[in-house]
């Protein structure tokens, strides 16, 4: 997982294992989503809200630090399509507005595209 890879990139470098300056995430789509989850998790288990086994909170800290730039290009992050902006996008194919992208999930309506 995210935390895991993290861990083990900081402690390796393109030039074998060393520790590395900074790192850098970013991510498209879901991939940005994780980023910012990756970043969330992180600072849970740094202020010691969340335990996890594989890091203790000050090496969480201190791997964020090492975090000094982060780009999510177009997140998800709303992987319930629950939020306001989903309800606000959501086809309706009766009036042919909203966003196809955002379906309602039923195929005989979608089909009308």
């Amino acid at each position: 997982d995210g935390v895991t890879a993290l861990c083990w990139l900081a402690g390796n470098t393109a030039h074998g294992r060393s520790e590395a300056a900074e790192v850098v995430l970013l991510g498209d789509s879901a991939g940005g989503g994780l980023v910012y989850a990756l970043l969330v998790k992180l600072t849970m288990i740094a202020q010691a809200d969340v335990k996890d086994s594989r890091i203790t909170s000050s090496a969480a800290a201190a791997l964020l630090a090492k975090v000094t730039k982060t780009a999510a290009m177009s997140p998800w992050t709303d992987i319930s399509c629950t939020g306001p902006s989903y309800e606000a996008n959501v086809w309706k194919s009766a009036s042919r507005t909203g966003d196809p992208i955002f379906s309602t999930g039923n195929l005989a309506e979608d089909n009308e595209l």
